[in-house]
């Protein structure tokens, strides 16, 4: 292949090492002014991120409010339908499911207490029976 044919490639080596460094330098200048664009661009985009944070900590707190909003507008439903029945001439309030639910819990308390008892009854029996038999080390 024959040399190329512009003048730097003919021009003595300290003309070429000149027109290399100025062409480095505009290299140079460029990749600083690439590199300046490219810090505000990161900047901007931190930006962006931090908004789009406090953007969704906003949201999360607003789904918050209308969960809490919905727990009251259930309550407030609740206490109406409560207060209707219980102003309502022909209400038997045995039927309420509150009411039925805390009979059924009475109940199962009582049972429960009655078996708590006949057991700690049985327990002092068999300490009464064989207290001086019995070694608090080994049980």
């Amino acid at each position: 292949l024959p040399p190329p044919d512009y003048p730097a490639y003919l021009a003595p080596p300290s003309v070429r090492a000149a027109l290399n460094a100025e062409r480095a330098a505009d290299k140079a200048n460029l990749a600083a002014v690439l590199s300046k664009l490219s810090g505000q661009a990161a900047a901007k985009a931190d930006k962006f991120a931090h908004q789009a944070m406090v953007q969704d900590t906003e949201a999360a707190m607003a789904a918050k409010a209308a969960e809490n909003l919905a727990v009251v507008d259930s309550f407030v439903k609740s206490v109406n339908r409560l207060i209707e029945l219980a102003t309502s001439p022909h209400m038997d309030f045995a039927q309420l499911p509150e009411v039925r639910n805390a009979t059924k819990l009475v109940h199962n308390t009582l049972k429960l207490e009655d078996q708590t008892n006949n057991d700690l009854a049985h327990v002092q029996k068999v300490i009464e029976d064989f207290g001086d038999e019995l070694d608090p080390f080994t049980m």
